[in-house]
């Protein structure tokens, strides 16, 4: 079995490894005006928070997930009372149809009506709300070696590569380089396409260092021998925050992509479900979501606050990629898989890294 990095929980006053679900539920179990938010790391903007804060008095406790894995199985168990989560739009849809996340409109938060609505259904209108949005692409270290262009780069690298490579264990974008480089759709389900997709990252294992998601690694002992991975954009500055090199960067290859958008909602268990929507409310507020984006260096699903961001993030292609949404800039989005889609690729990541573990 896979380990998995114990999830995070942070406080304006200390940093506290929770190993156990158990521990987790009492460390949430704080006063109702603290805000419980469950996210990625360096996601939220810590100026944001201190707005927030010094506006509402209410105080914001954030737990960080390490895998789409594992924060859907804390959502679905329900153990963790959460005021708000950072989805992704799948799970967004799914846990929204499944009524564990309660209702958000534009009548609860009027600034909701800045939000991009092409980005909407991949949110599920009324439960849950786009956030931040961005590509799939490849973050690598600039000193090591030159901008790759291709997925290529990654799938088949050079031998000076060997053991600098760096993957992500997930179901939907392990999938993205093998299947852009074989001219199918990111979502495609038929087994024989998957078949010559494993094939592929077979073929790749040996030049593999880590199937974990690159900003985990890199704060391990070995994290400085990755010099080429996976990774989303944004990626780049957290990854140069923790690297003594300072040289990651961030590119989209040539052949395409798929685009991801990160919604927030608020799971039914919510124990101030008020509070939430006006913090959802509060970071809609084109001014703040400007300001948020532009310290993630990610792009905003808020259009009123584009205009609010600096050109030089609005202009750089990594960051807002010019998306005409049909297909033909190259760029993919997420859709919904059957269950024996789900299960076979399942079973093949499982596979990857059981036969990386055993290299």
């Amino acid at each position: 079995m896979k380990l998995r990095r114990p999830l995070i929980v942070r406080t304006p006053l200390a940093t506290i490894m929770v190993s156990g679900m158990l521990a987790l539920v009492s460390m949430l179990a704080n006063s109702a005006d603290t805000l419980r938010i469950l996210t990625w790391e360096d996601f939220i903007a810590p100026a944001l928070i201190e707005a927030w804060t010094r506006e509402t008095g209410s105080a914001v406790k954030l737990a960080y997930f390490d895998s789409d894995e594992e924060r859907d199985s804390i959502i679905a168990e329900g153990k963790a009372k959460f005021d708000l989560v950072v989805v992704d739009g799948l799970s967004s849809l799914a846990f929204g149809k499944r009524d564990l996340f309660a209702e958000i409109t534009v009548e609860h938060a009027p600034n909701l009506r800045h939000i991009d609505p092409r980005f909407t259904p991949d949110c599920r209108a009324g439960t849950g709300v786009p956030y931040l949005w961005g590509t799939v692409g490849l973050v690598y270290r600039s000193d090591k070696l030159a901008k790759p262009d291709s997925w290529s780069a990654l799938m088949t690298p050079e031998k000076s590569l060997k053991g600098h490579i760096g993957m992500i264990d997930d179901y939907a974008d392990t999938f993205i380089p093998p299947l852009v480089l074989l001219g199918e759709d990111i979502n495609a389900d038929e087994p024989e396409v998957l078949r010559k997709a494993f094939e592929m990252l077979k073929a790749q294992l040996p030049y593999v260092l880590t199937y974990d998601y690159p900003v985990t690694f890199l704060q391990t002992e070995e994290g400085e021998k990755l010099y080429l991975a996976m990774g989303y954009n944004g990626d780049q500055h957290i990854l140069n925050d923790y690297s003594k090199a300072g040289t990651w960067a961030y590119t989209v290859p040539k052949e395409g992509t798929a685009t991801w958008v990160d919604c927030m909602a608020i799971p039914q268990n919510s124990e101030s479900p008020a509070l939430a929507r006006r913090f959802i409310d509060f970071i809609n507020e084109p001014a703040n979501a400007a300001m948020n984006a532009e310290a993630l260096g990610i792009a905003t699903g808020n259009l009123a606050a584009k205009a609010l961001i600096s050109p030089e993030l609005v202009e750089d292609p990594s960051v807002y990629p010019p998306v005409d949404f049909s297909g033909s800039s190259g760029l993919q989005g997420y859709r919904s898989i059957g269950r024996d889609n789900l299960n076979l690729r399942n079973r093949i990541t499982r596979a990857l890294v059981k036969l990386h573990e055993a290299q």
